[in-house]
């Protein structure tokens, strides 16, 4: 027993000893035990903690992964969503340069690419000059019709006053057709009773005859009168087919107006201009290359305005409400939780959809059930946000 007695005090370690407590098994008589035999009630606890915290550890996340499901509809078919599209051509024509680089963010208005021209100016320069010159045609063209206008009034003017003077000689020279042919007749009376001479009587009749004959000439004068009045009637109204033709003109002033506008909107076309302040996501056409009227140039993500686009499994759909709060993560960037709202709920499912308008996540390529897309506004979302990042998404359930 001595010997038991010794090798149990060599198993103590000294109380001076600062280092921590060990047991070292060391050969012992048979029949009395070993060593290890008395260190093994020492380790049972410290087994059991830990087996405690490593329960712990698995079961508390399990745990809260459960509630959270209970609370949340969750989906991982998610992604960030901005308003992208893509600007094409109005006309027809080759691409001479691109003025913008993917990724470069522009503002609105600002060229980004540019279209062959050369033929557009040049039918622009054919219009402005056609133009020019039915303008000074217009122009011309007015001032003659005044000018013609005021002569043909002083003719006309002058046609009536000689018309009148005429009409006034035609009487004159009638009333002294008929003294002449009176006095004529009276001479010719008194010639027949022997108290005028013959030489008398022919005197009075070559007068009364030089009266009819004045008389003639007057009528005839205020015919020529008249027929110059009525040649300057003539004449005005003839004017007004020729002012007429102003309107003529002015109608081809508008259409040489309206061939250089379409050939300046043509050339305006030729520059393919940003919508609206954004980013150039993708340069679809080179320099050199042609395009078609509507064809795609440039994918352009118009605007900062991004949000979240879910697809929800038909199960989950009567849980969710407009203005239901969700929690966001995406994994471009760990750590980091987003809030918004639900504002939109798709009315049809994916299968009433083309499938390209449905993203697929990562790990599924194949669905057995419909799905719903949903909406979510964010709440001051990040600058760096991009559309077409995958996203994880959880949106509190409705309460019912």
């Amino acid at each position: 027993m001595a010997t038991a007695d010794a090798s149990s005090k060599a198993l103590r370690p000294r109380r001076t000893d600062l280092r921590p407590r060990e047991f070292i098994a060391v050969p012992v008589p048979s029949g009395e035990g070993t060593g290890l035999a008395q260190a093994s009630p020492r380790r049972r606890p410290i087994a059991w903690m830990i087996a405690c915290a490593v329960f712990v550890l698995v079961a508390a996340p399990i745990g809260l992964w459960v509630h959270y499901q209970s609370d949340y509809v969750m989906s991982r078919n998610a992604m960030v969503r901005g308003q992208l599209a893509q600007i094409g051509a109005r006309l027809q024509g080759v691409v001479t340069s691109i003025e913008a680089e993917e990724g470069e963010r522009v503002s609105a208005g600002q060229i980004l690419a540019r279209l062959e021209d050369r033929h557009i100016r040049a039918d622009a320069q054919q219009a402005q000059a056609e133009l020019e010159g039915l303008k000074r045609e217009l122009e011309v063209e007015r001032a003659a019709i005044i000018h013609e206008e005021q002569r043909l009034e002083n003719r006309l003017g002058e046609a009536t006053a000689n018309l009148n003077a005429a009409a006034a000689s035609v009487e004159a020279a009638q009333s002294r057709a008929e003294d002449a042919r009176a006095f004529h007749e009276t001479r010719r009376s008194l010639h027949g009773s022997g108290f005028v001479s013959g030489e008398a009587v022919r005197d009075a009749q070559a007068k009364s005859m030089t009266a009819n004959a004045l008389t003639k000439e007057a009528r005839a004068q205020r015919e020529a009168a008249r027929a110059a009045a009525n040649r300057a009637r003539l004449d005005a109204a003839g004017l007004a087919i020729r002012k007429q033709r102003i309107g003529v003109l002015e109608a081809g002033v508008m259409r040489a107006e309206a061939r250089l506008a379409a050939a300046q909107a043509n050339l305006e076309a030729t520059l393919i201009r940003a919508p609206a302040d954004g980013a150039v996501v993708r340069r679809i056409v080179e320099p050199g290359g042609s395009v078609d009227i509507g064809s795609p140039i440039l994918a352009f993500w118009i605007g900062k305005d991004v949000w979240v686009e879910a697809w929800l499994d038909e199960d989950d759909i009567g849980d969710v409400k407009i203005g239901s709060a969700a929690r966001v993560t995406l994994q471009s960037f760990p750590g980091r939780e987003l809030h918004g709202t639900v504002d939109k709920i798709g009315l049809t499912t994916d299968y009433e959809m083309p499938a390209s308008e449905v993203p697929q996540p990562r790990s599924e390529r194949m669905r057995g059930a419909p799905v719903v897309g949903v909406s979510i506004r964010l709440e001051n979302p990040p600058r760096e946000l991009l559309p077409g990042l995958s996203a994880v998404v959880g949106i509190r359930r409705a309460q019912s």
